[in-house]
């Protein structure tokens, strides 16, 4: 429907008493902001309050409030206001009226004319106005037909809510409180999902008879995309001077037409010559206009503002008796011929602006305004400023400085006493002290105001519109749930983690299940996704772990995993080729060092037979546990899937024991964090991780050199780099449920959108899940025992070893791995344990290599933790830069140790690490810096702790020259690894919905 933006100014014709405007006044004194007094309730409330006024007996207020429910009737005006601008020397006082409604100006000033002429005849008759035709006539005539375009009245209409009507307003805001006594309905507590929780909320509107909300409307500001700025402004440009262009243009055609050939005999510009000069002299006229602009800004020295509570006050009064208001304000144009000019060439950038750049409805990120006008009066030097808004004049003012100051002081800047400006629409408005008390000094109060919704603000407007459309539209789990969010919430940014979707595992080594074991799973085929239908409810996910006694699950599956579920080749060809291949591919296994005695052929399960799946299964208590593991191995039995092996964990120490708490560190005021567990050698594991943006840690532990994006880890969200990688997908065929989001994923949004259709091509099977990387790990505790003994015999008496040591054994162990055993580093304790002198001293991990030891004489560069996260010491350039680079192959370990069982006579660790990417981290931490022989300028040496294959020494810089450690020993063998998909929660689901549908086993499977 059309909607009109209506301007009246009429001329009071008076006398020097201005006894007319004295009088015009008079009449609308009973009015103000007809929300201060209560509305009538019906029909008969309104005849009653009329048969009163008749009678001579009308309570107070009782004028506005029969205005009120006459204007509120026509269900076609959003606001009305009535406004006297005062005359000047110059110009007669004008009656300004204002109308922002539904329908063309012909048919709601028709509409109006009744209504205003039985509810204030006095005043009409003050202009010579009787009867309905009358005043009828007499608005059309004096209409403004405002514009920033020549050949309009200069000015500038805007419209913050387009296209939505007053009745769909209503309808709507009607329909969001409807829904929202739903959701709090008992049933709806019981929900399981939020598509099924929209579900009983449709169920329950079409029983009603609320048909017509499964039927959405358009909404304008959706789906727009910006235009280059700059396209706005040459737009701005071509309009302010096009008449000068055409001028010229047309005037060079009629000298051709008219003297034809006899031009030649004077010197005639050809068209392309009289095209280059025509342009020249346009940028010379822009220049000249410039040039006077900058003069006109350094020669300004306004005046401080300083309006006075005597004129304040009746404009005070009218404010904040609704959530919406509105502002009046009369400026005078400051002196000069071509401030015109200029203020149309603010009105011309800020009309292209928003519609080229900002979108409908929208002034940048102003969003408060429902209408508003700018209109310099005809006739006069009056610029009046009209605005329909939400929130208090205060909030405002603070938006416009913040958000769209220099529109403001485009416009403002060719007023008197406006705060100095600079280049047009510089400076102004972001003096905002001086700026508000100028705009206090210009308003008038309003003398009638009328909102049809007095309690709704543009943004509820907007939501209340979004609640329909998602009633209408809303079709998978993700959407769901951004239309609950609507409900006193708001949905999270498309790069922000979604907890409840995500693996636990991605938010902690779920510690507090001491006990633990990993099921190594050959599933039969065609049971494997009834099986995961039954477990899907005990696997955990989230960053708040389940509170009862009963077990919790970890599932991943490897590529043949997933194809025994049933995705197709076509599925599995979207996943990355090294989760594809495996890692007991012989291609991958030599780049992991995982040759001769740890070729994957010598492992103990991981190569044949093949490995569908990895069960976790952690349990608080130990009785807990073994009646859990029993259960599960059961359960796996009924559906003919294999136990492959079976690693039952080491349980981790009861908290008081496993917490060594640290004084609060210097430099923040966090609590101290418990430290992880010891592995098998006798250290503290797990102290150094990356902190992934939007969980707990990151909240908890702002250290920013460990700060990874969520997409680093989880799949389907912005990696470092902010781009969201390839994700797994599913052809949305394969998906009719919509259980899976669309793959295009919508970015950064505030508010959910539910315009665009669900896409028709792929599903997101990845998102919110990611990639476990197991490797186990034997260690060979006494080799590594009687290596650290003897080099601590040999270097008895050496001078390059500090004399004060109190162990050399410790001391050696230290410098292997860069830390003490009690997970304190060598960087900031290089002489000694950190718990030696406080026993209550934390594992640390805010240290730098490149900074804090570039030499490596506190941690040798061969050393675990520098090869395994080299930090910033990989290069000389900005720290920033190569934490950026390091940063960007970061893993997330969440592994167990295991002690000696079955077939495994010893001790070791069951390795399981998170990544986004296989290659770029995983595997490239393992070859490009753990295995590389020459690692920081090293020859001929790895990672003493790989189990690439025997080194033959490991040095330690001394600052008396390097200390070599010859005939180092095998300290530890893989038995076995995988790589498999953690799916999210939803993906999980998904698969689990394929029973029956398991696809034939092709060549992932051979």
């Amino acid at each position: 429907m059309e909607q009109s933006l209506i301007t009246i100014a009429i001329p009071i014709a008076d006398d020097e008493d201005k006894s007319r405007q004295t009088e015009i006044e008079r009449c609308l004194k009973p009015f103000g902001n007809l929300h201060r007094y209560p509305p009538l309730q019906d029909e008969a409330a309104y005849l009653q309050a009329k048969n009163n006024v008749r009678e001579g007996t009308p309570a107070d207020g009782v004028q506005a409030s029969l205005l009120q429910w006459r204007l509120k009737a026509t269900d076609i005006v959003h606001f009305m206001s009535l406004n006297v601008i005062p005359g000047t020397r110059r110009s007669s006082a004008h009656l300004l009226m204002e109308v922002s409604a539904d329908g063309s100006p012909s048919t709601v000033l028709n509409r109006l004319a009744t209504i205003l002429s039985e509810e204030i005849p006095a005043l009409w008759a003050t202009l010579g106005l009787s009867g309905p035709e009358a005043l009828e006539r007499a608005l059309l005539g004096h209409r403004l037909d405002v514009g920033p375009d020549w050949g309009h009245t200069l000015g500038l209409p805007f419209n913050g809510t387009p296209g939505m009507t007053v009745t769909r307003i209503a309808a709507e805001a009607r329909l969001a409180c409807t829904i929202l006594a739903d959701l709090l309905d008992e049933p709806m507590k019981q929900a399981a999902s939020p598509l099924k929780a929209l579900e009983h909320v449709r169920q329950k509107l079409w029983a009603s008879g609320e048909k017509w909300a499964f039927f959405p409307e358009p909404i304008a500001w959706q789906g727009f995309t910006p235009w280059n700025v700059w396209i706005a402004r040459i737009s701005a440009g071509l309009g302010l001077f096009w008449p000068v262009l055409a001028g010229a243009v047309l005037v060079y055609a009629l000298a051709h037409l008219t003297f034809g050939s006899g031009l030649r005999q004077w010197w005639w510009p050809s068209p392309w010559t009289f095209i280059g000069l025509l342009v020249l002299g346009v940028l010379g006229l822009a220049f000249a206009l410039f040039r006077w602009l900058r003069r006109a800004e350094d020669l300004d020295d306004p005046p401080l503002a300083s309006p006075s509570s005597t004129k304040i006050g009746p404009v005070m009064k009218q404010e904040n008796h609704c959530a919406n208001n509105h502002l009046f304000a009369v400026s005078r144009l400051k002196a000069g011929r071509f401030r015109p000019l200029t203020l149309r060439l603010a009105f011309l950038v800020i009309a292209r602006m928003a519609r080229f750049v900002y979108g409908p409805g929208a002034l940048g990120e102003l969003k408060t305004i429902h209408f508003a006008r700018w209109v310099l009066i005809p006739g006069t030097d009056q610029l009046v400023f009209l605005s329909n808004y939400s929130g208090s004049w205060e909030s405002y003012l603070e938006d416009f400085i913040t958000k769209a100051h220099q529109g403001l002081t485009g416009v403002w800047s060719n007023t008197r006493g406006f705060p100095k400006t600079r280049n047009l629409f510089q400076d102004g408005a972001t003096d905002g002290d001086r700026f508000k008390r100028w705009a206090r000094s210009q308003q008038e109060p309003s003398r009638l105001w009328f909102c049809a919704y007095p309690d709704l603000t543009t943004g509820r407007i907007r939501l209340n519109a979004l609640i329909r459309q998602g009633i209408a539209s809303a079709t998978t789990e993700r959407e769901a749930a951004d239309w609950l969010s609507c409900f006193g919430s708001a949905p999270r940014p498309a790069s922000a983690l979604e907890p409840a979707d995500v693996p636990s595992l991605v938010f902690g080594g779920l510690s507090p299940f001491r006990y633990g074991a990993a099921l190594i799973l050959n599933l039969k085929d065609g049971n494997a996704a009834k099986w995961l239908a039954s477990v899907e409810e005990r696997v955990i996910y989230g960053d708040v772990l389940p509170e009862d006694d009963e077990d919790a699950l970890v599932l991943a599956f490897s590529a043949r995993g997933l194809a025994k579920i049933g995705l197709s080749d076509r599925d599995l060809a979207t996943f990355p080729v090294a989760f594809q291949d495996g890692m007991n591919a012989s291609w991958r296994a030599r780049n992991l060092g995982d040759i001769e005695r740890n070729d994957p052929k010598k492992w103990a399960w991981g190569n044949e037979p093949a490995v569908d799946a990895i069960l976790l299964l952690y349990a608080k208590e130990e009785h807990l546990f073994d009646e859990a593991l029993r259960r599960r191995e059961e359960e796996l039995s009924s559906f003919g899937h294999r136990v492959l092996q079976k690693i039952v964990f080491t349980p981790l120490p009861k908290k008081p024991e496993a917490e060594l708490m640290a004084p609060a560190d210097r430099t923040s005021a966090r609590p101290p964090a418990p430290i992880g567990q010891v592995e098998a050698f006798g250290f503290v594991d797990g102290v150094s991780q990356p902190i992934i943006r939007g969980t707990r840690r990151w909240t908890a532990e702002r250290d920013r050199n460990h700060l990874v994006q969520p997409g680093e880890i989880v799949l389907g969200y912005p990696d470092n780099r902010n781009k969201v990688p390839p994700s797994p997908s599913v052809l949305s065929a394969d998906d009719p449920r919509n259980l899976l989001p669309s793959l295009e994923g919508s970015a950064d949004r505030s508010r959910p959108d539910f315009s665009r259709p669900q896409s028709t091509a792929e599903h997101d099977l990845g998102r919110g899940g990611t990639f476990l990387v197991v490797r186990q790990l034997e260690q060979d505790t006494a080799a590594f025992r009687e290596f650290v003994g003897r080099a601590a015999s040999d270097l008895e008496g050496d001078p390059r070893v500090p004399g004060n040591l109190r162990d050399r054994r410790e001391w050696i162990m230290a410098k292997l791995v860069g830390r003490w055993r009690d997970g304190t580093s060598l960087v900031r304790y290089p002489n000694e344990p950190g718990t030696k002198r406080h026993p209550a001293t934390r594992p640390d991990n805010d240290f730098l290599f490149a900074n804090d030891d570039p030499d490596g004489l506190r941690c040798p560069f061969g050393a675990h933790v520098r090869r395994a996260n080299p930090r910033d010491s990989l290069g000389s350039g900005d720290t920033a830069e190569q934490l950026a680079i390091s940063n960007r192959h970061r893993i997330l370990r969440v592994g167990r140790r295991y002690h000696p069982q079955g077939k495994f006579e010893k001790e070791g660790l069951f390795f399981m690490c998170l990544n986004a990417d296989i290659e770029r981290q995983f595997e490239f931490v393992q070859q490009t810096w753990t295995n590389a022989t020459s690692f920081h300028g090293l020859e001929n040496e790895v990672d003493c702790f790989s189990p690439a294959g025997r080194t033959n020494r490991f040095t330690i810089p001394t600052a008396h020259g390097p200390l070599c450690l010859p005939r180092m020993a095998d300290f530890v063998s893989v038995k076995g690894g995988g790589y498999f998909f953690l799916p999210g929660r939803r993906a999980l689901h998904y698969l689990a919905s394929k029973q029956g549908q398991a696809a034939t086993l092709t060549r992932v499977l051979t």
